[in-house]
């Protein structure tokens, strides 16, 4: 198992509709999302930075009711493993497919009969394992790469600022 999923974390920050317990464990339980679920964004998508709207859902997210615009998956762990499935989601590939599906002019949007359509290939188990290992650990030094420039421009935008404000003399 991955040591780092690289995600983006659900934006909860802009969310005002809320439903009460009973509503959420009642009529809306179907849903409720899990530890773990893999959820997608499938309305007002670009298909561009789609690979940006794929997220799985952590402990601090929940609980956490679904709505429509939101898809979400709990793949067979016997046939298809859950980071292949995150790659595969993040893919060129899943992009040219669902692109090509997608409805809508101004905001395109996508569901569950648009996702029956796509076409994944499946290796055998452990080798859907080694790929999503292999290309998450990838994921992970990208990461890195990129906070690793993110803190230096920082520390470049800093000097700069002092050197250009003269509070630091070249000599």
């Amino acid at each position: 198992m991955p040591h780092c999923i690289p995600q983006n974390a659900p934006c909860l920050e802009k969310t005002d509709k809320y439903i009460s317990q009973k509503e959420a464990n009642g009529w809306y339980s179907h849903f409720l999302i899990d530890e773990g679920d893999i959820l997608i964004a499938s309305s007002g998508v670009s298909i561009d930075k789609f690979d940006e709207k794929v997220t799985v859902a952590q402990t601090e997210h929940l609980p956490l009711c679904m709505n429509t615009s939101t898809m979400r998956f709990k793949p067979n762990q016997q046939k298809l493993d859950k980071f292949f499935l995150i790659q595969f989601l993040r893919s060129q590939s899943f992009k040219d497919q669902i692109g090509g599906k997608a409805t809508g002019s101004a905001q395109l949007n996508f569901g569950p009969s648009h996702v029956k359509m796509i076409e994944i290939v499946l290796p055998s188990i452990q080798k859907q394992v080694e790929i999503g290992i292999i290309l998450n650990d990838i994921d992970c030094q990208i990461l890195t790469c990129e906070m690793k420039l993110f803190k230096l421009l920082q520390q470049k935008q800093a000097m700069m600022q002092v050197l250009l404000t003269g509070k630091i003399r070249l000599v």
